[in-house]
């Protein structure tokens, strides 16, 4: 009797594993032909002529082909709205999104801002500059504890203005007479 049991316990076993072994098989070919699928993407992201031009003197890069870079930015989006999980329901409100959910969203509503450095001749690829500009300012004002009159911060941020217009174009400062 305890022999017979074993076997069909066995024959259970055999075809759980069997039922397995096909999920399995039908999830690695969907994966294959998934990765197919982006291996093609890839290649033609790849055969697509690379237009991009650098304009030295304004550190800016201007591209030509305007609809080929927003259709591969939309591109990548899309890939990481795949990638990305959907929002996780709490018990009220609103279903939070997880930081990459957030970065995603963002780059898709400024899209255009996101690209202006590709396609506006002239606009900088960071904002390291304007950053630098702020930074001694910020700095001025801490160590002064705040400036004394609204007068004297003006005089500041005009002479400012004028010593970092200077460093830009490498001018030297003028000689006091």
């Amino acid at each position: 009797m305890e022999l017979s049991n074993d076997i069909s316990a066995l024959k259970d076993l055999v075809s759980v594993l069997f039922r397995r072994i096909e999920t399995l098989e039908s999830e690695n070919a969907t994966l294959r032909s998934e990765n197919a699928e982006l291996r093609l993407e890839n290649a033609e992201l790849r055969s697509r002529p690379n237009l991009n031009s650098k304009n030295s003197q304004k550190a800016a890069l201007v591209v030509a082909d305007k609809q080929t870079r927003e259709w591969a930015f939309k591109h990548i989006c899309q890939l990481a709205d795949k990638e990305e999980p959907l929002p996780k329901q709490g018990k009220r409100g609103k279903p939070k999104n997880s930081k990459g959910r957030n970065l995603l969203n963002r780059l898709l509503d400024h899209q255009d801002r996101w690209l202006a450095f590709a396609f506006v001749e002239g606009v900088p690829f960071s904002n390291n500059q304007a950053e630098r500009d702020i930074l001694c300012l910020k700095t001025k004002q801490k160590v002064a504890t705040n400036f004394q009159t609204c007068k004297g911060a003006q005089h500041y941020a005009c002479i400012q203005s004028f010593t970092s217009t200077l460093r830009k174009f490498n001018e030297r400062f003028p000689e006091p007479d």
